[in-house]
């Protein structure tokens, strides 16, 4: 069995770069409904799929397409309503359906919901995973950076209230599982961090990645603790930390990020050395085997980045 990225290169540390690719097809945010707008960014996703994934699928590899953190924003950075981020998860439902063998993670969406004070909402950072028409999984950012736009007082960040945090604490793990072709025999678990949350922090608790922290609290329930099959890294700036790396030997790492003046995708085979693979895993320090992309189209912040097939 084998696994492939496809990543999506874009800037999205701000909405510039993808607000300019659609008014160059004559779509303006202004002149259309928020709903309207998030189809049209869907619907590049959709194109990119249609017109540049399509034509590498093979029946013993599993390909993913990945866009990266921030790729849903509204205008000027404004974070889409619930009610738009609720009827548009059915939109991205479909486009899954009509690529039902490409594993496709969007990016993640920026939203908000109001509170009982009518003067705030509470802002989420949301990646949903989808698969055959199905929405498999989902995972929201844990950590707020400075730099994922915020606008503190009238906006509040999920965790930072304490009713969201409880929920979502209880509920949210960063691990999923598929069967490849529907196949029992061939489980693949995956593992997905949204930028900051891959950081090693300065100030504890906590302070190694979210994954790596909550791998090591639950792992005799995940494959005895050798690793997950395929770390996904969603960000908007984050290079890769190797002690945080949560793949097991022979797994891999698959990154797309939009971050200002970043590598913009890696695609890295991880390999550990030693006989006893729990105890290689807890060393925290893996050989990182970069693989190499070929581009389609030559923009570095607006190409697709095809990346060979892996074995897993």
């Amino acid at each position: 069995m084998k696994i492939q990225l496809i990543a999506y290169e874009i800037d999205t540390h701000d909405p510039t770069k993808l607000n300019d690719i659609l008014q160059a097809k004559g779509i303006q945010y202004d002149e259309m409904s928020e709903e309207d707008y998030f189809t049209c960014q869907a619907n590049e996703l959709k194109n990119k799929i249609q017109g540049q994934v399509v034509k590498y699928l093979n029946d013993d590899t599993l390909t993913i397409f990945m866009a990266p953190e921030f790729y849903f924003k509204y205008r000027n950075g404004l974070p889409y309503q619930r009610t738009t981020f609720f009827n548009k998860l059915e939109y991205l439902q479909a486009i899954s359906m009509a690529f039902s063998e490409v594993m496709i993670v969007p990016g993640s969406i920026w939203w908000s919901e109001p509170t009982k004070d009518a003067r705030k909402v509470i802002v989420h950072n949301t990646v949903p995973i989808l698969f055959a028409g199905n929405i498999i999984h989902t995972w929201q950012k844990e950590r707020l950076s400075r730099l994922d736009g915020l606008n503190k007082g009238p906006q509040v960040w999920d965790r930072d209230e304490e009713d969201y945090k409880r929920i979502l604490d209880s509920s949210q793990t960063p691990f999923f599982q598929i069967n490849f072709k529907n196949d029992p025999t061939k489980p693949i678990l995956f593992g997905i961090e949204i930028c900051l949350d891959h950081l090693t922090l300065d100030d504890p608790p906590n302070t190694y990645g979210v994954m790596r922290t909550k791998y090591l609290e639950n792992y005799q329930n995940l494959n005895q603790g050798v690793g997950v099959d395929v770390h996904l890294l969603v960000a908007a700036g984050m290079p890769l930390q190797k002690e945080n790396i949560v793949a097991r030997n022979n797994g891999v790492l698959f990154r797309s990020d939009g971050g200002q003046g970043m590598k913009r995708s890696s695609c890295v085979k991880i390999l550990r050395y030693g006989a006893d693979p729990v105890q290689e895993l807890q060393k925290w320090n893996p050989t990182l085997d970069a693989q190499t992309p070929g581009y389609i189209e030559q923009d570095p912040d607006n190409r697709i980045a095809i990346y060979p097939a892996i074995q897993l």
